[in-house]
């Protein structure tokens, strides 16, 4: 039967923490605090689970259902309270405590150690109590806040630092006063100090409701008539996550809520199905709250499992997501790559099926697919680990504070730790341009760009157009390769290809001038450093005498025949020297075919210039009878041959008058490796 109720109150509860007939199941984990309380010596409770799984409820409720005549229960939100001092996050909790109690507010001057609020505002609570063995509860609510932040960063008397030592020192002295803290994290990401500080308190983990839980929740409003497919499918969403249940509820009821004014009203699995992309988009924040408590490494592997995964029933490997981290570039220590997933189905992220993975709650599955793919979460590699990454957070306030010496040193020690970390190669990438090293600037950009192109692409183009503008005037070849480097990032920019364009002419009489100049130097070359082989032959000349000379037929034979060996040595020379070119000198401007051209031009003016020399030599020895004359030819043609075959070997060094030369090797000298 029908009946009109307009208008009709949403009954569906999300955001805000639910108590007293509201809240729904947990009775399981209420019994267990209970239970755990009772026991003797237990002081401290560690109530864990993922965010926006129903902590802070949790918390409310065992305020309103342990028993009062045992416990004064106080409840205690910390979120924000890191970087409040000790002693003014003690007034506040001290407040909270007088007012629960209906005592007068205190003016005690609470100190940042405790002392004060343990020696003299403890025993005044205690004596308004009720019992002897009446004892103070209080729940410390996102107490994992204090943890996550970064101390080293925070003044001394924070209270991200000064409450560990304050509370072990209460946990020990202070029977009557019992802790329980929530916290939205798992309990190993947690620091030392913390595990140090309950090592042995008990833990109770919240997770998702039961299929029986999540159906009582469903159902309960009166107003609603769900089908059995349409709560198989909302349970098939959320996997009774209670936040996502209510809130895909509530979508449901206001999207009925526009098509009727009759009630009861009823669901279809039709209804939920078309409500999903709306619950991804109302329930971002929730989706990105979870997402932020989950520490690096898993962020990453939840990322590549979503990618991996194409619809709610598959499962994925270790091996499947260890091959798309590669594929993306991502490096994962291997030992995180193994404990991560495990992590996850500890926290409730992720179940096992088998020997893989799937995640235990789909909506969550499909935000993170839809959300933070495997390409946007590199940026999360620069946080797996921690220290490098404080490293990196030093180095950016002390560059924001021009203190660029210091911010390099710890840009040093954050990339020892982790060669990845993208961001510290950026900013050292800023601070080497700032200090006008180009150089190392492109090379710390051009790393950072390897592995992710979307951050570092900017700045690397923007530091290749500055080599290649200082290029221009003086060497337009490698002017030209550097803006053939900035096409292959960006062949779109318009600017580069104008810039190309007007490089040209001025590329093209470049090359002709450096032709010139190689042609120059062998025969400049060849001219001085000739006379060393001539010198040798003269002094074998000045051992024999003119008569002896003459009259010798073995003497002129090998006369007649050195030009010929010299020659083919040269030209031997060339082909060694062309494969030796190739292989070390591939930045050089010269194409392989304009390399032979060079060199087999060079050997072969070394080969008519010694046969022409020697056969001038013998004619001027026999018309004018002079070995000074003889040995004056042959400087012209016996050390060039030679010279060709010894200084190539030393192509990269200027010698003697090549000028243009030396100012093209300056230039390329600069170039980064």
């Amino acid at each position: 039967m029908t009946f009109d109720i307009m208008p009709q109150v949403n009954p569906y509860i999300a955001g805000n923490p639910v108590t007293g007939n509201q809240f729904f199941g947990r009775d399981d984990i209420l019994a267990q605090v209970e239970r755990i309380l009772a026991s003797p010596g237990q002081n401290a409770l560690i109530v864990f689970g993922q965010r926006r799984i129903g902590k802070t409820s949790l918390l409310l409720q065992l305020q309103q259902t342990l028993p009062s005549e045992q416990y004064k229960v106080i409840y205690q939100d910390l979120q924000d309270r890191a970087r409040y001092s000790m002693g003014t996050l003690l007034t506040e909790l001290a407040g909270e405590i007088a007012y629960e109690l209906d005592l007068e507010a205190t003016n005690l001057p609470f100190d940042d150690h405790g002392v004060v609020f343990q020696k003299e505002f403890l025993p005044t609570v205690y004596q308004t109590l009720p019992y002897q063995d009446h004892r103070l509860v209080l729940l410390f609510d996102e107490f994992d806040m204090l943890n996550g932040a970064q101390r080293e960063l925070l003044a001394d008397d924070a209270a991200a630092n000064q409450l560990f030592p304050t509370l072990r020192r209460l946990l020990r002295e202070e029977p009557r006063l019992i802790f329980i803290f929530a916290l939205g994290r798992n309990l190993y990401d947690l620091n030392s100090d913390f595990l140090s500080t309950f090592k042995s308190s008990q833990t109770v983990h919240i997770s998702v409701f039961s299929e029986e839980s999540a159906r009582r929740l469903i159902t309960a409003p009166e107003s609603l008539i769900y089908t059995t497919e349409a709560i198989r499918q909302i349970y098939r969403a959320t996997s009774g996550h209670p936040h996502l249940t209510q809130l895909l509820c509530s979508l449901c009821f206001d999207q009925v809520s526009e098509r009727t004014t009759q009630y009861p009203a009823q669901v279809t699995a039709a209804d939920v199905k078309t409500l999903i992309p709306l619950l991804l988009s109302r329930g971002d924040n929730v989706f990105a709250w979870i997402w932020d408590g989950l520490p690096t490494a898993e962020r990453i592997i939840a990322s590549t499992l979503a990618e991996l995964l194409t619809d709610d029933e598959a499962v994925a490997t270790q091996e499947e997501i260890e091959a798309v981290l590669k594929k993306e570039g991502i490096r994962v220590v291997t030992r995180d790559l193994e404990v991560s997933p495990e992590k996850l189905v500890k926290w409730g992220l992720l179940r096992r099926v088998d020997d893989g993975y799937q995640f235990l709650v789909s909506a969550i599955h499909w935000w993170i697919k839809q959300n933070k793919p495997v390409a946007y979460v590199q940026d999360e590699r620069d946080k797996l680990n921690p220290r490098a990454h404080r490293y990196y957070e030093l180095a950016k306030l002390d560059y924001e504070n021009d203190d660029l010496i210091s911010a390099k040193y710890h840009l040093q020690g954050a990339l020892n730790l982790n060669l990845d970390h993208l961001q510290a190669r950026i900013l050292l990438g800023d601070i080497e341009l700032e200090q006008g090293d180009l150089p190392r600037a492109i090379e710390a950009y051009s790393y950072a760009y390897k592995h992710d192109k979307r951050d570092a692409k900017a700045k690397l183009m923007q530091a290749l157009m500055q080599k290649a503008k200082r290029l221009e005037e003086f060497n337009p070849i490698d002017a030209f390769e550097t803006y053939q480097e900035l096409i292959e990032i960006d062949p779109d920019d318009p600017h580069i290809h104008e810039n190309l364009e007007q490089l040209k002419p001025s590329l093209d009489k470049f090359k002709r001038r450096l032709k010139r100049s190689e042609f120059i130097r062998i025969v400049v070359n060849g001219f001085f450093l000739g006379l060393l082989p001539f010198i040798v032959f003269s002094v074998g000349l000045d051992t024999i005498s003119s008569a002896q000379f003459a009259q010798s037929t073995f003497l002129r034979q090998q006369f007649l025949f050195i030009p010929f060996l010299w020659a083919i040595v040269g030209f031997i020379s060339t082909l060694v020297v062309m494969i030796f070119y190739r292989q070390n000198y591939k930045n050089e401007p010269y194409t392989l075919g304009e390399t032979f051209y060079t060199y087999a031009f060079g050997s072969t003016i070394g080969f008519v210039s010694a046969l022409m020399s020697f056969i001038a030599m013998g004619i001027s020895w026999r018309v004018f009878g002079s070995i000074f004359l003889s040995r004056l030819i042959a400087v012209f043609g016996a050390g060039i041959v030679m010279s060709l075959y010894l200084f190539t070997w030393f192509y990269k060094s200027p010698t003697f008058f090549d000028f243009e030369r030396q100012k093209i090797l300056q230039t390329r000298n600069q170039r980064p490796n």
